[in-house]
């Protein structure tokens, strides 16, 4: 007989909850109690309250009560002072301990506290014995057994902090506070959603008036511009902590209404917990939480006995939510099934890193020059092998010595490191021309139609920045998005591990013209395909391509299955021909002009791109080059040249003042004579 059968049969219960049954014995172990066993199955959906074998079970269980003495027999009392009655804020705070500190105090249990009717101050309403005591922990060890696997949440949280801020202690603490500010009623998705809008808003000099709410941006804003810490509350203070790199975890865990679900509270009419908790059970939980962890390490939980209370806040919360997700997929009256309930949980355990794909743009960009823009041609027009050793010197990278692109650190933007891919470009005119690639990763915020307004302001002025000093034909960027109407996914974005070969991105994009997606882009994590302009077909016609021989197509060319998004994306033209009549041109100033225009409307993010690090590379950029050219790779174009020494030497303001003054930028000489405020005319630069 299986144990859930045992149990069962000790309960009265019919055979029909052996599932349910097994699932409930095998996280109480073996001989629970009665009482607690009664619970755990009640908790789960069994209908035990209308059993009568339980009834009768529960007043066999019940002791009788004695029979008070006749008053002759009782004894004198002696009347004694009342003792000051001890009140819930009375209590050691366990936040202040470390934790095996913590769990000594709550040994003792100080917080247990009744008030007149029976009622336990700050415990869930209805607990008013020991027995109901009993069966509140039981049902939450239960709940901590359950989402066992989940109990790394906050650890996974915070190596992905590390992986985004970079190793900068100070941006790691920000980050951690600012998914605090806006975690309060907000799944990890949508929360980070917030946190990255109002970041990037503020990094770009351009604050928003509401992230979410009103109050929520000016408190975020009032911290930055004090140079403070965003200043938390209860609950999101110590999720907080949880999260922060930088900071030891907080000794309890955190108090949110998933927790509070956890031990048994409801609202004041008895429905799903949904309020925000009170000191007295912010101070109750912090005893419950801590006596958990105990339990925990007496039991071996999951073969271990190093349980911390973040971890024991995590699991339940993952079980917890898990067990409702669950319930979702398998409708309502239905009692899930295994696989719904894994399904469920597995949902539920999705943290941070689980969602920075969803936000990650692709900003993908080559080092080897435009092939038609009269600049080192011999670049590209080489061979593989000198196209890949430009595209490798140290001097040209735009990371370092690290994996960090230095213009969105300079930015502020938090990022993924950046990835290897395959850059295959058509420019204008035809030719195909295929180089190393590279694709920074920063995160951006979305709006219901894609990029929000500061982040694509951010990826344009970064790109457009990044293809100036690189003498690129036009840089760009692109997202995938797929929380958008299904009617609005018709690109496809096929998953992939790596850089992908040229010949099979062609192939790829011959098959993708077939059906109206003849453009593709390598992101180092998969191959984006769609239709740049005029645009992609619409989703509907995409899902029937999908069924009609594309999916089975792109599946067999690139070994993985492609996925419906919709993309949003930029093209900045810089020194390829196009409609306006200077594109293109030397000497004609329209990339300057471009460029200058994002500067003035951004000026807080000019001055960060002013930064040692990028002047540095445009210098070793003009430096370089003109070594290749010396070694016969073709002649450098002196517009090019001029503007990444002004660059270097002036930054923004140096440029302007080209422009202003109408300077011959083309020659060296006439990058000495500008800051000689020579008054000289001539042509105007790229």
């Amino acid at each position: 007989m299986s144990a859930g059968k045992k149990l069962l049969k000790l309960l009265g219960l019919d055979d029909e909850y052996a599932d349910i049954a097994d699932r409930v014995a095998k996280a109480l172990g073996p001989d629970p109690s009665p009482t607690v066993a009664r619970a755990a199955l009640r908790r789960e959906g069994v209908p035990i309250s209308q059993n009568p074998a339980a009834q009768a079970l529960r007043a066999a269980a019940t002791p009788p009560k004695k029979k008070a003495p006749a008053r002759s027999e009782r004894p004198l009392a002696v009347r004694t002072p009342a003792a000051p009655r001890r009140t819930m804020t009375q209590t050691p705070d366990l936040r202040r301990m470390d934790t095996p500190s913590a769990i000594r105090a709550a040994r003792d249990e100080p917080h247990l506290i009744q008030d007149a009717s029976g009622q336990y101050v700050g415990a869930p309403r209805g607990v008013t014995s020991l027995e109901d005591l009993g069966v509140m922990r039981s049902n939450f060890d239960l709940d901590v057994a359950q989402g066992a696997e989940g109990a790394d949440w906050y650890t996974r949280a915070r190596a992905s902090n590390v992986d985004l801020a970079g190793p900068d202690p100070e941006r790691q603490r920000l980050l951690a506070q600012e998914q605090a500010l806006w975690s309060a009623q907000a799944n990890p998705d949508t929360n980070l959603n917030f946190a990255m809008q109002a970041h990037n808003a503020y990094e770009m000099g351009v604050p928003l008036d509401k992230a979410r709410t009103g109050q929520q941006a000016r408190t975020y804003r009032e911290a930055r511009d004090a140079g403070v810490d965003i200043p938390l509350g209860k609950k999101t203070g110590i999720y907080g902590m949880h999260l922060d790199p930088t900071s030891p975890y907080a000794t309890t865990g955190t108090n949110d209404i998933w927790h509070a679900r956890g031990f048994g509270y409801t609202n004041a009419d008895g429905e799903q917990f949904s309020r925000a908790l009170s000191d007295q059970e912010h101070r109750f939980l912090d005893y419950e939480t801590m006596l958990a962890v105990d339990r925990a390490n007496k039991a071996r939980l999951a073969g271990r006995d190093d349980w911390v209370a973040h971890e024991i806040q995590a699991a339940p919360w993952v079980a917890g939510k898990g067990k409702a997700l669950a319930q979702q997929i398998a409708g309502k009256g239905n009692v899930p099934t295994e696989a719904q309930l894994a399904e469920g949980l597995r949902r539920a355990g999705m943290t941070y890193p689980d969602y920075v794909p969803k936000y990650t743009a692709n900003a993908t960009y080559e080092i080897v020059p435009y092939s038609k823009s009269g600049h080192l041609e011999g670049i590209g027009a080489g061979d593989d092998a000198i196209r890949a050793e430009y595209s490798m010197q140290p001097g040209l990278s735009w990371t370092g010595n690290t994996d960090r692109d230095m213009i969105y650190d300079a930015l502020g933007a938090y990022q993924s490191p950046t990835l290897d891919a395959t850059g295959v470009y058509t420019p204008p005119g035809g030719g195909l021309e295929i180089n190393k690639a590279f694709v920074a990763q920063p995160l951006v915020g979305l709006t219901e139609g894609g990029v929000d307004p500061a982040s694509r302001g951010m990826l344009d002025f970064g790109e457009m920045l990044r293809g100036y000093l690189g003498g690129q034909g036009a840089s760009a960027w692109h997202s995938t998005l797929k929380n958008v109407p299904a009617g609005e996914q018709g690109s496809l974005f096929v998953p992939m591990e790596g850089p992908v070969e040229a010949e099979r991105l062609v192939e790829l994009g011959r098959m993708g013209s077939e059906y109206g997606l003849p453009d593709f882009v390598d992101t180092g994590r998969g191959v984006t395909l769609t239709n740049f302009y005029p645009g992609p077909p619409s989703g509907a016609v995409t899902g029937r391509n999908l069924k009609t021989g594309l999916g089975e197509g792109v599946q067999s060319l690139m070994g993985a299955s492609p996925e419906r998004v919709k993309v949003d994306s930029s093209y900045l033209p810089i020194l390829e021909a196009g409609d306006d009549p200077r594109q293109g041109v030397p000497g004609s100033g329209y990339a300057t002009d471009k460029l200058l225009e994002l500067a003035d409307m951004y000026p807080t993010a000019a001055g960060k791109l002013e930064s040692g690090n990028i002047q540095n590379r445009a210098l070793s950029q003009a430096n370089i080059d003109e070594d290749y050219a010396a070694r016969g790779f073709g002649a450098t174009r002196e517009d090019i040249q001029t503007a990444r020494r002004i660059f270097a030497d002036k930054g923004f303001a140096g440029l302007r003042e080209a422009r202003r003054q109408g300077i011959a930028l083309p020659g060296i000489a006439a990058f000495l004579s500008l800051y000689g405020l020579q008054d000289d005319e001539g042509g105007e630069g790229f």
